[in-house]
């Protein structure tokens, strides 16, 4: 699959995202950009146990077995599907959580990393490119899996933190700024179950 441009993704993200008012505005809710962001959902939401992201799930759960793994989906709310896989270190009071993302606004994917203290007291450490080292075999499992049941391109985090400017979120990033990572994907990538 061929990787879509910088300049297409933004142009894309535009199509679902408002800009030019507040976040929390009525407003921004009722935007054309937004309802066409719903509409997308909509569509999917009646048959979601039903569709190749279930599928996909399904396999992934056989895949990385015994681990555990979980639908961090945020339909309505996201740019996407999340998928993630656990691995609790008691030892080190960690869980590590790896993170695959498919966009419904756009055939492209990522993948990227949480850490987070086991009784979660503190926000989840994020790592996108490159992937600790202990994450890296278990990212290319959820990348393979990925591919096989959606022909996108996985798009770097080079890509993923590129601004796409006055385009307003559900939530506002930390600095105020959407990227690609957080219009394409989820706009709260440190919110995991």
């Amino acid at each position: 699959m061929k990787t879509p441009t910088r300049d297409e993704l933004i142009q894309r993200v535009r199509l679902y995202y408002p800009s030019g008012s507040v976040w929390n505005d009525e407003q921004h809710g009722r935007s054309p950009e937004r309802l066409r962001l719903n509409a997308l959902w909509n569509d999917i939401l009646p048959v979601y146990h039903e569709t190749e992201w279930a599928r996909l799930i399904d396999e992934l759960q056989r895949a990385v077995a015994p681990l555990m793994i979980g639908d961090a989906t945020a339909p309505r709310d996201d740019g996407g599907f999340r998928c993630t896989v656990y691995r609790r270190d008691p030892a080190a009071d960690l869980t590590t959580i790896v993170v695959g993302c498919v966009s419904l606004i756009a055939p492209v994917y990522t993948i990227y990393v949480a850490r987070v203290d086991i009784n979660r007291t503190r926000i989840p450490t994020l790592f996108f490119d490159p992937l600790p080292e202990d994450t890296r075999a278990t990212a290319e499992i959820v990348a393979s899996v990925i591919e096989k049941h959606f022909p996108y391109a996985r798009l770097p985090y080079a890509m993923t933190s590129t601004p796409t400017p006055d385009l307003l979120l559900t939530v506002p990033s930390k600095d105020g700024k959407a990227t690609l990572l957080h219009t394409l994907f989820t706009d709260t990538p440190e919110s995991l179950p």
